[in-house]
């Protein structure tokens, strides 16, 4: 099963899943599976690549037993700017959830946005955010997760 974990940033923000959007109010709000906002959901990222404990490289969602699980809520802004001209966009995100549940903050990544005040706003919340640390044979190890964020104005 592969669910999606969602944020939400600013004025009333829709949070990407795979499917319906899930709105919430200035907090990084997790989701899992499709228009749900409930605050333990899983986390899951892509790719295929294999993890290797010798260089501590994190894992892909597919490779662990039970993926990073968001258990809090982080304060963001959605840029008052672009709040104030109505502009809406996208950010896609990706860092490593470390086996404290942590974002490791130089891990973080922006890998698209439509706009460089949502990218530095999504950048600025992430290491508040906080995880169950994914588990692969029982111990906790890093997994890295891709996070899209969609920022909507109110209707």
């Amino acid at each position: 099963m592969r669910a999606i974990f969602g944020l939400a940033f600013g004025a009333s923000l829709a949070l990407v899943t795979t499917s319906s959007p899930v709105t919430a109010q200035a907090t990084l709000r997790p989701t899992s599976g499709e228009g749900s906002a409930h605050s333990n959901a899983p986390a899951a990222s892509a790719g295929a690549a294999t993890a290797d404990s010798a260089t501590n490289e994190p894992y892909r969602w597919q490779q662990v037993d039970r993926i990073a699980t968001a258990v809090t809520e982080a304060p963001v802004e959605y840029p008052a700017m672009l709040r104030h001209q109505q502009v809406e966009g996208r950010v896609v995100a990706e860092f490593v959830v470390d086996t404290l549940g942590r974002v490791e903050p130089k891990s973080v990544r922006i890998v698209s946005a439509t706009h460089a005040l949502f990218a530095n706003a999504a950048r600025s919340a992430l290491p508040r955010a906080r995880y169950t640390p994914a588990e692969l044979e029982g111990r906790k190890v890093r997994q890295l997760v891709v996070l899209p964020v969609r920022f909507t104005q109110p209707r």
